[in-house]
């Protein structure tokens, strides 16, 4: 199943050494591609784009880069002339704004803060239901998480936290 084939991601995938590695789900050139590849995972891609840097902040492979990047239509649309901070303080982040801000949606910023609590703490656990559409596993003691791409809201396991498996 799709999901479940992450439970061995980072070096057995054949990629670099974790500490060498910097993983990222999008940046500016591959936001720039999705207008042809609409494969390409961007803000605009909803709830799959917010899922996937969960995943990849949950995950131990890796120095996570996230995206803070503005709206665009053309493929070398520069940024907005809009300064992303006013001179007041004022954010220009958001729904209806010129810059996203993607690092602060907020499960982006509470997976940052989930990241942090569970340290560099391994795996300790993974488990793959829904037809391999939801994924669960934990780092440690500290840090669990379960993440759904299923049409379904409803998902039950049965085990003890956290997953020492």
């Amino acid at each position: 199943s799709a999901l479940a084939a992450l439970a061995d991601f980072g070096e057995p995938f054949g990629l670099l050494p974790s500490g060498s590695a910097v993983v990222f789900v999008d940046n500016h050139d591959t936001q720039r591609e999705a207008l042809k590849d609409p494969q390409q995972l961007t803000y605009k891609s909803g709830p799959l784009y917010v899922l996937a840097v969960a995943f990849m902040l949950a995950h131990p492979y890796g120095y996570p880069q996230l995206m803070s990047s503005y709206r665009f239509t053309s493929y070398d649309e520069g940024p907005p002339a809009t300064p992303v901070h006013g001179p007041s303080g004022e954010l220009a982040c958001g729904t209806d704004a010129p810059w996203v801000c993607e690092h602060r949606f907020a499960p982006i910023a509470n997976m940052v803060a989930w990241r942090r609590t569970a340290g560099d703490t391994p795996l300790t656990g993974f488990l793959s239901d829904l037809a391999g559409e939801g994924v669960f596993f934990c780092r440690g003691a500290t840090a669990c998480i379960a993440l759904n791409r299923a049409a379904s809201s409803e998902w039950r396991l049965g085990g003890e936290l956290p997953l020492l498996v």
